[in-house]
This record gives C-alpha cells, structure tokens and sequence, in this order.
C-alpha cells in the first residue's frame, strides 16, 4: 500500500466490499423471495449501493481502485452461484451479467479514487 495506508485498512476496505456485495443478495432474495436481480429493490437500491460503496472506497483507498470493485462484485458472484448450483447450466450467463454489473462499480471506484488524488494533490490540503 502507498504511504498512510495500512494493510489492514486494505483487508478493512475489502472485508466491507465483500459484505456489502453478499449482504446486497442475501437481503433482497431474504425479503422479497425472488433472486435479488428479479426484483426492483436490488435495482432502486442494492446495485446503487453497490456502486456507491465501489466509489467510497476508491475514495478511501485509491490504490487499491481496481481491487474494490472485483471484490464487491466477486463476492456477490461467487454467493450467488453457490447458492444456486442447481442452476449451473445457466453459469456462463451468470458470469456475463456480473461482469457488465462490476463495470459501473469500477468506473465508480476510479472516479473515487480521482477525487482522492485531486484532493490530496491540492495546495494547502493535509493529504493524511
């Protein structure tokens, strides 16, 4: 990690992205009985969330901008064909949604991680 950043903020910031990706699911599936993407909640709210903590911890964390989206996503990914394995033969479909899914996760990680550096960058600011 660059200067001022721990790795155990790093294993912080990824624990949190990858709590948020399964929590994301699992609450959504758990309230409305349907897979979390079958229902308007994961789209009003769930993905927006998704996407904002990509954001916040692009912010937080800069470098590791690449990491927070793939964990966030993967995280989500890995729980949701897990616990749908009986499903598996829809696997590669999956996998190709969760990829497009993690690409505004990603461009909203970049964008945190830009303004971070923005900040940090600026005269007379404490980058700490």
């Amino acid at each position: 990690m660059a200067e001022g950043r721990t790795s155990s903020q790093a294993i912080l910031a990824t624990c949190i992205a990858i709590a948020v990706g399964i929590a994301v699911w699992v609450i959504i599936e758990w309230t409305t009985g349907t897979e979390a993407w079958d229902h308007k909640a994961y789209w009003l709210g769930g993905y927006p969330l998704m996407i904002l903590t990509a954001g916040l911890l692009g912010f937080w964390i800069p470098q590791g901008f690449l990491w927070w989206p793939i964990a966030l996503v993967l995280a989500q990914t890995t729980w949701v064909i897990v616990s749908a394995f009986e499903q598996a033969m829809v696997l590669p479909f999956t996998l190709i949604i969760f990829l497009v899914l993690g690409l505004p996760c990603l461009l909203a990680s970049y964008i945190g991680a830009r303004f971070a550096h923005k900040r940090q960058t600026k005269p007379g600011t404490d980058p700490g």
